[in-house]
């Protein structure tokens, strides 16, 4: 039976594992986001997970204000628009701000994006997940 699996790891322990594709993954995807965790990104999952690790990495922040994120040098969103959940359809693939959900919560913790590798394996990177995967590779 295909199953979607992963275990990434830390920056500091990496180590992913993947099985076959599944009906909404593919395996090659599923490692890729995986090799993301071994760089030192974090998941921007919503839905709840109570093993987590503590912690925020680089990629999630819990300041709702976007001048005031880790990211902030690379902000395009509107202002106003950047901390609700889903938007109301706003045209946001490609913008930066601080988008609400991440981290295993649905209103505590922000991500840079309203997509990302890192929160579906569907999506690309982030800029700010490139930008911080190219400075741990250089």
């Amino acid at each position: 039976l295909p199953r979607r699996g992963g275990a990434g790891g830390t920056a500091d322990f990496p180590a992913f594992v993947t099985n076959t594709d599944s009906a909404t993954d593919k395996w090659t995807d599923v490692a890729i986001h995986e090799l993301g965790h071994a760089l030192g990104l974090g998941d921007e999952y919503d839905s709840p997970n109570p093993d987590a690790p503590p912690g925020i990495e680089p990629n999630i922040c819990a300041d709702p204000d976007p001048a005031r994120a880790p990211w902030r040098h690379l902000v395009t969103a509107p202002p106003g628009i950047p901390s609700a959940p889903y938007n109301g359809g706003a045209n946001l693939d490609g913008k930066v701000g601080t988008f609400q959900g991440a981290r295993y919560e649905q209103t505590r913790f922000f991500r840079p994006a309203y997509r990302c590798m890192m929160r579906s394996t569907r999506d690309s990177f982030c800029p700010r997940c490139r930008e911080l995967i190219l400075a741990r590779l250089s």
